[in-house]
């Protein structure tokens, strides 16, 4: 079975879409959205606010900076 699947009718033959398209469908428009959620898309990453507060000296860059 595929994407699609025939059903025999009295008036002749019908392609149908296969149920688990649909499901699959929703499911990955659900899962679009819950990572938009926690800006884990890139159209949401610019949407994120991010609070600068101090930036702190490293100590590391006295040696490698």
């Amino acid at each position: 079975e595929g994407r699609t699947y025939t059903d025999a009718t009295a008036g002749g033959v019908l392609i149908k879409a296969h149920p688990a398209v649909a499901m699959l469908a929703d499911a990955e428009r659900r899962c679009k959205s819950s990572l938009g959620e926690f800006g884990l898309t890139p159209a949401a990453r610019t949407k994120v606010k991010v609070d600068g507060g101090e930036e702190k000296e490293d100590p590391l860059n006295q040696f490698f900076g």
